[in-house]
């Protein structure tokens, strides 16, 4: 077993990286946190997929949902946070998740949404801190922390945005 730390912003990057680790023999066993476990095994090569899912992992739906990509040859790695991580053996047919644009553009709703409600959480304690508090360094270092946190979050949802707008954009182009 061999241990990683990696943070990413973009699960496309998080499954190149993935993907890459495997073409050197580091195959997936296990997610959490920032931290990734790998098995050494060089015999196979897969490729991983990352998905959001729609509500909590253990949901009914979802394992069914997984169990259906399992009947189809996909392997469920692990499960952290929401995202399931699958694979599938590299020498086989492309392995792709989402064929079509409407379901991207819905996956990458699903990726924003919680950040979206912290964000919103967020601002609401930094205006309750900055306008109900007295003035003291510990209220302006929780200040400075929710406004962090507001504008890093701030900046992924715009990111996420920008992929969406694109999708729209290219799904515009093939319709005409």
């Amino acid at each position: 077993m061999k241990g990683a730390y990696n943070c990413f912003w973009d699960f496309e990057k998080e499954e190149q990286w993935l993907n890459s680790q495997s073409k050197k023999g580091l195959q997936l066993k296990k997610v959490n946190y920032f931290r990734y476990t790998f098995e050494e095994d060089a015999t196979v090569n897969y490729n991983y997929r990352l998905e959001k899912l729609k509500d909590k992992t253990n949901h009914r739906d979802n394992k069914e949902y997984i169990e259906f990509l399992q009947d189809s040859g996909i392997e469920h790695v692990d499960t952290y946070f929401g995202w399931v991580y699958l694979r599938k053996d590299a020498s086989e047919e492309p392995f792709e998740l989402y064929t079509d644009t409407a379901s991207k553009m819905a996956h990458y709703n699903r990726i924003i949404a919680i950040p979206s409600a912290i964000i919103v959480f967020n601002v609401l304690i930094f205006f309750i801190n900055l306008f109900l508090s007295k003035e003291s360094d510990v209220t302006n270092f929780i200040i400075g922390i929710n406004l962090g946190m507001a504008v890093t979050l701030f900046t992924f949802i715009l990111y996420t945005f920008n992929k969406i707008r694109k999708l729209k954009k290219s799904q515009i182009l093939f319709h005409i």
